[in-house]
């Protein structure tokens, strides 16, 4: 088995553990103090240990190296360990003032400080965007230049404060965490390392034998799934089985944990997933989920409040076109009174008022006692018999 990451020889010591007497490990890392640590952990399984000082991306040449020829298992640990974060000293971290070293390897290549100090602002930016997916790339390497020279982790979390606006500082991870993944992977050329290693393994892997990546970064992810993907037409196969949890009494089970996988069946490939990720993403999507609900119910209140306004105006319409109607009668009917309306209503049809004649006459008639009356009132009578 090859151990491209052995780092504190964590993962090569339960591989070795769950393993039979009869199998080997070469364990390889750039990073000397990592060697050293790992020999002192391994040093119980003797001969059955080979560590050397390399780069997973030179994965083909070390195994040729260390006569390997075929692996019955490759495992790289992409990042960095706990260890390099706390201890080393290089600046691997925000949370200590360091000098800004970042190199896996302390003995070739540039600087952090090198760097984040030479490299103009249009390639900090790229760096930021592609390997830390920082949204406020443009203003952290705009504070970065202006700030320049740059010694320390301090002076590097003290650009990125200074660039970012407060109100966008993310809650749960540090403002300087994007920045510090991007200029270390930046510096180590992670992403070529990982690419020459992936591209190295499949000719090492022997029948029924696995490649297993840890991978937390969404950028080497992609690389890594995209590579499974296209090894699938070369006779490979891509597996993602459930999380197994430290109950499992198998020992398969526990080499799984421990990030790789034993030989059980046929020629594939292993990745395995983390169990963190997916708690992570049912949160994600039951949050979501809620959030979806809610603002459907406030979207729903809020059509049925339109309705209700938009009804509430017409109900106002109605009641003042009845208002206006009721107006309009009032003024009919008061003109319907008037004398002169009347007068002209009995003209059309065939009356005529009476004369001033006609009008004592109805009146004596009605009160009695006038000559003209008696006389009137004896001609009826007359005409009567």
């Amino acid at each position: 088995m090859i151990d491209g990451t052995v780092g504190m020889g964590g993962h090569a010591e339960a591989l070795l553990m769950t393993s039979p007497a009869s199998v080997r490990l070469l364990g390889l890392d750039v990073d000397p103090e990592a060697v050293r640590r790992a020999g002192l952990r391994l040093a119980r399984f003797g001969d059955r240990v080979r560590l050397a000082r390399a780069s997973f991306a030179n994965l083909g040449s070390a195994a040729e190296a260390h006569g390997v020829g075929r692996a019955h298992a490759i495992l790289l640990d992409l990042g960095v360990s706990s260890h390099q974060l706390e201890t080393s000293g290089r600046g691997f971290s925000f949370q200590r003032d360091e000098p800004l070293d970042m190199r896996l390897d302390p003995e070739r290549g540039e600087t952090a400080a090198d760097l984040v100090n030479r490299r103009p602002e249009v390639e900090l930016v790229r760096i930021l965007v592609e390997y830390g997916e920082e949204r406020h790339a443009r203003r952290i390497a705009r504070a970065i230049v202006r700030r320049r020279p740059l010694r320390t982790t301090g002076d590097l979390v003290a650009a990125v404060r200074s660039a970012v606006p407060r109100a966008a500082w993310p809650r749960r991870l540090h403002v300087a965490t994007r920045t510090f993944q991007a200029v270390r992977m930046a510096v180590n050329d992670e992403p070529a390392a990982l690419r020459a290693a992936l591209h190295a393994a499949p000719a090492l892997l022997d029948v029924g034998g696995r490649l297993g990546v840890i991978a937390f970064h969404s950028g080497e992810d992609r690389v890594v799934k995209q590579t499974f993907r296209a090894l699938e037409s070369a006779g490979f196969a891509e597996l993602e089985p459930s999380p197994l949890g430290p109950e499992s009494p198998r020992p398969e089970r526990q080499a799984a944990r421990a990030g790789a996988a034993l030989v059980t069946g046929p020629q594939r490939l292993h990745r395995e997933p983390d169990p963190r990720t997916r708690r992570i993403l049912v949160a994600a999507l039951t949050a979501a989920a809620l959030l979806v609900g809610g603002a459907l119910t406030v979207v729903g209140m809020r059509v049925q409040q339109v309705q209700l306004a938009y009804r509430l105006d017409e109900a106002r319409a109605q009641q003042a076109r009845a208002q206006g109607n009721v107006r309009q009668l009032e003024i009919e009917v008061a003109t319907l009174r008037s004398p002169a309306r009347v007068e002209a209503r009995a003209r059309r049809l065939g009356l005529s008022p009476p004369g001033r004649d006609q009008m004592r006459l109805a009146h004596e008639y009605v009160a009695g006692g006038t000559r003209l009356a008696a006389t009137r009132w004896g001609r009826i009578e007359a005409l009567a018999k």
